[in-house]
């Protein structure tokens, strides 16, 4: 749900002009990007090459979308939610940067929910495959 917090959603959000600002600039914003919010070394400069996927102001848009459908996906999130916990067992997964957060904010929406901490910056199973594993795998055992 998107209420607030780190200051690329609103940006994000807004529309053109992000895409008008990276276009061109593809590698140098996921190169920022995920360097910034991951433990260093995580990504290769083959990993972040990436970014071509991204190249041009349709793809951007298409990449920020996603942002940008964050009110209306919280507001329908909390619609289906409203007085009718989730029955089933959630996993809510949360890094270095988050903590428990997640879990926190899935707690009044679910009847169980488990809240695990991964030793990774934001990019859990990018940064740490076998953690993420692990623990995905041992949640639904």
């Amino acid at each position: 749900m998107a209420e607030g917090g780190m200051w690329h959603f609103g940006f994000f959000m807004a529309p053109k002009v992000p895409e008008m600002l990276f276009d061109g600039r593809e590698l140098e914003f996921i190169t920022a990007t995920f360097t910034a919010m991951s433990t260093p070394g995580t990504f290769s400069p083959e990993d972040l090459a990436y970014a071509e996927s991204y190249s041009g102001r349709e793809r951007l848009r298409g990449g920020f979308e996603h942002c940008r459908a964050l009110p209306e996906d919280g507001r329908e999130n909390r619609t289906l939610l409203a007085g009718r916990p989730l029955p089933m067992p959630v996993l809510a997964i949360g890094s270095a940067h988050s903590g428990t957060a997640a879990a926190q904010a899935l707690g009044p929406h679910a009847d169980s929910v488990q809240g695990k901490v991964a030793p990774t910056g934001h990019l859990v199973a990018e940064e740490d495959p076998h953690w993420f594993t692990r623990t995905v795998t041992h949640f639904l055992a």
